[in-house]
């Protein structure tokens, strides 16, 4: 049996009952009465967890444990810099723990929008408090350059993590309660990416691009094949089938529930091989000071050459015209689907390349109407040069 204190008391800074077990103190209720009933609970012997719920934290680590052995190292590190974020800033004012049952809908907005509970802006009250050399906030929110200086999707994906994490919890019944994400009314949804990259355009980014910049080979590669910019960073010769001309991910090593592979064209094989034989072990592709790309280093690649020719391009813009391209020249979705690394046709068809199909498609269709729309002009009676026709006759 745990050893536990004579009682719950109050701690009054927060209005909670507390009790002490095995010299840890552990937050009951706010009712004095559901307070003691849970300790008579404990004092039984009963499991802490379901008497209390799990902690926030305890169900943090564990969906991100989850995350380790299920997912690609990208994947994880995504859920994890959300859920990490989270929990610090919901942890900050209650140090001895908050359970998970405990989280709304208002802490999750709370957090989105970098505020307090109030409803101030975090960083203009930690600059107050700075004035006044008075402890800080220190995590800011989800976004630590504000909520409105990040694009619409990246809301969404901060949301969408904070989801996982408590849908994890519902489906392992770590957690009983209701998804708190899910309580929030009219949050953002997803806008596919609807940048389309022309023949002209592409001539124009890739003029941009010093032919000594080994960003530029990069870019190529990722033009010739339609991978995943962290596909084409990372390739390297142990994933070169010479035989089949592809390169080849395990999903043990992708922590997928499938094998990737990437098909090389003449240009991409020549690309691929000229970093490789130069590079045997670890990726092929490196930068200027013979290091692998990072994603960030990538990234402002990308901005110098968007801020050159003016025309706003990333790498997973030049992924999404390969996959429109190969659309608008009659391939199928699932054979795109393929090539992209796609698990069936549910992306290709409603997220890459429906714009400018569509537009293709409208503007064909405007010109068939306006054919359509065109009559001959009606035959105009001969002008009469007799001024006879013109006077007026009295009789």
């Amino acid at each position: 049996m745990a050893k536990v204190s004579a009682g719950p008391w109050l701690r009054a800074s927060n209005g909670y009952y507390y009790v002490t077990i095995k010299g840890k103190q552990t937050r009951l209720s706010k009712d004095k009465e559901t307070a003691y009933a849970m300790w008579h609970q404990l004092m039984a012997g009963k499991d802490e967890n379901d008497i209390l719920g799990i902690s926030l934290v305890a169900l943090a680590n564990s969906y991100l444990t989850h995350q380790k052995t299920t997912k690609s190292s990208a994947t994880l590190e995504n859920s994890q810099r959300w859920v990490v974020s989270f929990v610090d800033f919901i942890e900050e004012p209650i140090k001895d723990g908050v359970l998970a049952k405990d989280v709304t809908p208002k802490h999750v907005l709370m957090w989105m929008h970098g505020q307090t509970n109030d409803g101030q802006d975090i960083r203009e009250v930690n600059k107050t408090r700075r004035k006044k050399k008075q402890k800080v906030y220190q995590c800011k929110g989800a976004f630590q350059s504000g909520y409105e200086n990040v694009s619409n999707n990246t809301h969404v994906a901060a949301f969408r993590a904070i989801a996982a994490m408590f849908n994890y919890g519902i489906r392992t019944r770590e957690y009983k309660g209701d998804n708190p994400v899910n309580l929030i009314p009219d949050k953002p949804q997803y806008t596919p990416r609807e940048t389309y990259i022309t023949n002209d355009d592409w001539e124009r980014i890739i003029d941009a691009i010093d032919p000594e910049n080994p960003l530029r080979d990069l870019v190529l590669f990722i033009r010739c094949t339609g991978c995943r910019p962290g596909e084409a960073r990372k390739a390297g010769m142990e994933h070169f089938d010479r035989e089949t001309r592809t390169l080849k991910w395990s999903n043990k090593e992708r922590g997928k529930l499938k094998n990737r592979k990437i098909l090389l064209n003449d240009e991409a094989l020549s690309l691929f091989l000229k970093w490789a034989m130069k590079y045997p072990t670890g990726p092929a592709f490196r930068n200027r000071e013979g290091n692998p790309w990072s994603s960030g280093a990538v990234v402002n690649g990308f901005i110098r050459i968007s801020n050159k020719t003016g025309i706003k391009v990333t790498a997973y813009t030049i992924r999404h015209s390969f996959c429109t391209n190969a659309l608008k020249a009659g391939e199928s979705t699932y054979d795109v689907a393929k090539l992209m690394g796609h698990a069936d046709t549910k992306m290709v068809e409603q997220v890459y390349g429906h714009m400018q199909l569509e537009d293709d498609r409208f503007r064909e269709a405007s010109k068939r109407i306006a054919d359509a729309q065109k009559r001959e002009k009606p035959e105009q009676p001969p002008e009469d040069d007799n001024d006879d026709n013109l006077r007026i006759h009295h009789a």
